[in-house]
């Protein structure tokens, strides 16, 4: 099984190994020393985008959608507030875009976050 294989059987809730949901729920320690750098690298990349002149700049969550709010609260929410914490005072917006994300929006960061944008799909008629 490729490695986007195992994502796209996360992202269904399907039992799959080798994903980050796998890595979240079966080694909490682990998760959140990744989570911790990945927080820090993406902060210092947007701070740096602003500094070169970025107008906005965005955190695309692509996979977020496939967590119940409960774990996006317990486990992804602490490290996505600290990169648009490190981001409120470079004075421009900020946008958290998220797919199938629309539960989740009541609990995404709000202080420090311009727009929150959750991608909605729905059956054509």
């Amino acid at each position: 099984m490729s490695r986007s294989d195992r994502f796209l059987k996360a992202c269904r809730l399907e039992p799959a190994d080798c994903t980050p949901v796998w890595l979240m729920y079966e080694n909490r320690k682990l998760w959140d020393q990744l989570m911790a750098k990945l927080a820090r690298l993406v902060s210092s990349f947007l701070l740096a985008q602003t500094r070169a002149g970025a107008q906005a700049v965005q955190l695309f969550d692509s996979w977020v959608g496939c967590l119940s709010p409960a774990d996006y609260r317990d486990y992804v929410l602490p490290h996505t507030q600290r990169v648009f914490g490190s981001l409120k005072n470079v004075g421009v917006p900020s946008i958290h875009f998220g797919t199938g994300t629309a539960d989740l929006l009541p609990l995404r960061p709000r202080n420090s976050v311009t727009v929150s944008h959750a991608r909605f799909a729905h059956p054509s008629a």
